[in-house]
C-alpha cells in the first residue's frame, strides 16, 4: 500500500473516543511497543507485551525484572495519553513529563534518583545518557522543550509528517532527559501524527540502522527531509506488513 493510501484510510476512519482510539490501534500498540523498545534493549518480549495490553498483567514471567517494568510502561502511557490524543491537546512541557514518567515511572536508576535529584517526569539536571560527568547539562532543558512545543503548536505545517520528524529529531538532539529519550521521542512523534490526523508510524527494529543514518543527517545539517523519507517508508512497512 502506497503512503497516500494508508494516509487516506486513516483519515476515514472516525477517531472521537477512546473505544474508537482502541480499535484503530488493536495491533499496531503491541507492535509499536515491542519495537520502540527493541531498539534499545533486546530483551524485550513481544508476547510478554501482548498479554499486558490485553489483560494489563502477565501471568508467568521469570526474565529481568528491568524489562518487566519496561513492557508495563508503554501500556501504562497508551492509557495515560489516549484522551489527550482523542482530544488533539497541543504539546506542552507537561505532556513530555507525562511521557517520561509513564514510561519510566518504575523502576529507575538509583544513582539518577539518589545521587542526581533526577526522576521519573523530570528533565534532567547532569550529562546525556551513560555520560554522568562527561558532559554538562543543556542551560535548561525545560525551557528547550518549552521553545520547541511552542515552535511545533504555533506552526501552519503543509506536510505533517515533516513536522513531525522535525519534532522528533530536535527532540532526540537535545535528549531533555536523563534516559530514555528514544522511546519517549517516537511516543512524542506518533501523538503529533494522530493529532494532526495522520496515522502513526512504527520504527521498525530491524530497520535502526537507516533509523540513525537519518537522524544523524539531521544533527549534520538541521534538515529533516532523510529523516522524512525513511518514516514515509516505515510507514507503509507499519501499515501493510505482518506486526512485526
Amino acid at each position: 500500500m502506497s503512503y497516500g493510501s494508508v494516509v487516506e484510510n486513516w483519515q476515514k476512519m472516525p477517531i472521537t473516543s477512546v473505544g474508537e482510539l482502541d480499535g484503530a490501534l488493536t495491533d499496531f500498540k503491541v507492535a509499536f511497543a515491542y519495537n520502540s523498545s527493541k531498539i534499545e534493549n533486546p530483551r524485550i518480549s513481544y508476547g510478554e507485551l501482548r498479554e499486558i495490553f490485553a489483560k494489563g498483567k502477565i501471568a508467568c514471567f521469570s526474565g529481568e525484572l528491568k524489562t518487566l517494568f519496561e513492557e508495563l510502561g508503554h501500556k501504562s502511557c497508551y492509557d495515560a495519553l489516549a484522551a489527550h490524543i482523542v482530544r488533539r491537546e497541543p504539546l506542552s512541557t507537561d505532556l513530555l513529563r507525562l511521557i517520561h514518567y509513564e514510561l519510566t515511572k518504575t523502576p529507575y536508576d538509583e544513582a539518577r534518583l539518589l545521587i542526581y535529584n533526577e526522576a521519573p517526569g523530570e528533565f534532567r539536571k547532569c550529562g546525556g545518557e551513560n555520560s554522568y560527568g562527561a558532559a554538562p547539562p543543556p542551560a535548561s532543558p525545560e525551557s528547550e522543550m518549552a521553545e520547541l512545543c511552542e515552535k511545533m503548536n504555533g506552526a501552519q505545517a503543509d506536510d505533517i509528517l515533516k513536522a513531525a520528524c522535525y519534532l522528533h529529531a530536535a527532540f532526540l538532539k537535545a535528549r531533555p532527559f536523563a534516559d530514555a529519550n528514544g522511546r519517549v521521542g517516537r511516543t512524542l512523534m506518533n501523538y503529533y501524527l494522530m493529532t494532526h490526523g495522520h496515522p502513526p508510524i512504527i520504527v521498525h527494529e530491524s530497520d535502526k540502522r537507516g533509523y540513525y543514518k537519518a537522524l544523524d543527517a539531521f544533527n549534520d545539517t538541521g534538515s529533516p527531509d532523510e529523516l522524512c523519507a525513511f518514516m514515509r517508508g516505515q510507514c507503509e512497512k507499519t501499515w501493510t506488513k505482518p506486526a512485526i
